[in-house]
């Protein structure tokens, strides 16, 4: 029995309605997963603000920073672990830091959405970013908003450590400024000043506009990468000096957390009343029977099955890439790659 083109063309369009309609009403088909449809409903004017927030909540203006023009911004990128960067804002709060920044990179916007509670933790400001961004990404934006501020250089922790101090006077901010102008001084074509590596560490924004960071290099070896750069560009990276800093040594202890302490504990540690050899043994004791970090278990804002897989995938283009960029393979010969003939494009910078 033949059939016309007509009757065929009919019959084809007749089967395609029917397999879409399936889509839409979610019904499970032999070839399909069973994935439920959302729709997210289309927000009143009045829940704009719910959906959207405001475009200066991207951005950081003068008028989002302390009166004092000295005092240097401190930028806190946060992307895991909720729960973690409220236990470092509080002990940043106890050795009197200012003028603390969040960069908000998680995926549900927590500290965007707890903004007006972290201002009790001594931030002065959440900045959101526009997407999900991996780690260069994410100094990259640090930079920027530096940049557009027009500052000299701004300071950046880590969202997971815990500064532990035995001064008050001066306060642990007080010696890490004076530490930078000291170095800053004798040092002018200065990159980067690291206290503790990178837990905690200055960025000179000059030295950002000349070498960029690369989003192209996994997480763990994107910093090497960078100061690497810098270093052939002739800037200056390296560790705070007790010999330009006599202070240095009342900064106390900075250690990288694997996980939240208790709430006594941070009682504790927290106390102006204990001594510092007990707080330093209190946090001492409670990461020696801490096996995981706080971001890649349960909790708000912790890691998901995804964000572990994303995480090795890039690792592995990384690598690649690195090999390529460097030749060497990532992990030979270190962190610091001595390739006297790799020159690369940068600009002239003036000092």
């Amino acid at each position: 029995m033949a059939f016309s083109r007509n009757t065929i063309f009919v019959v084809l369009v007749v089967f395609t309605s029917v397999v879409l309609l399936f889509f839409l009403v979610d019904v499970q088909l032999p070839f399909k997963s069973h994935v439920p449809v959302v729709i997210a409903p289309t927000p009143s004017a009045s829940q704009t603000k719910k959906y959207y927030p405001p475009p200066e909540a991207y951005s950081l203006s003068a008028d989002d920073l302390l009166d004092e023009k000295d005092i240097p911004i401190t930028f806190v990128p946060y992307t895991f672990g909720f729960e973690m960067l409220l236990q470092t804002l509080q002990v940043y709060k106890r050795a009197s830091w200012r003028n603390i920044v969040v960069l908000d990179n998680s995926w549900k916007k927590d500290a965007w959405v707890e903004r007006d509670m972290l201002k009790t933790f001594g931030v002065i400001k959440v900045v959101l970013t526009t997407a999900h961004l991996r780690f260069s990404q994410m100094m990259s934006t640090l930079d920027t908003l530096a940049m557009s501020l027009d500052l000299d250089y701004y300071l950046w922790t880590h969202s997971d450590v815990f500064l532990i101090s035995p001064s008050s006077d001066p306060t642990p901010f007080d010696i890490v400024r004076s530490c930078i102008t000291s170095h800053l001084t004798s040092t002018p074509k200065l990159g980067v000043l690291f206290f503790y590596y990178d837990w905690l560490s200055m960025a000179r924004v000059k030295a950002a506009a000349a070498v960029p960071w690369d989003p192209a290099v996994m997480q763990y070896g994107s910093d090497c990468d960078r100061y690497n750069r810098l270093r052939h560009a002739d800037f200056v990276v390296t560790d705070a000096s007790k010999s330009e800093c006599p202070s240095l040594e009342n900064l106390g202890h900075l250690e990288n957390m694997r996980g939240t302490l208790s709430s006594a504990d941070l009682s504790v540690v927290l106390s102006t009343e204990e001594s510092y050899e007990k707080r330093l043994q209190t946090v001492t004791t409670a990461m020696n029977v801490t096996e995981s970090y706080s971001w890649t278990v349960n909790g708000r804002g912790a890691m998901t099955a995804l964000d572990v897989e994303a995480k090795y995938a890039a690792e592995i283009g990384g690598k690649w890439y690195w090999e390529k960029k460097w030749g060497t393979k990532w992990g030979e010969g270190g962190c610091e790659q001595k390739v006297e003939e790799k020159k690369f494009d940068v600009p002239s910078i003036e000092f």
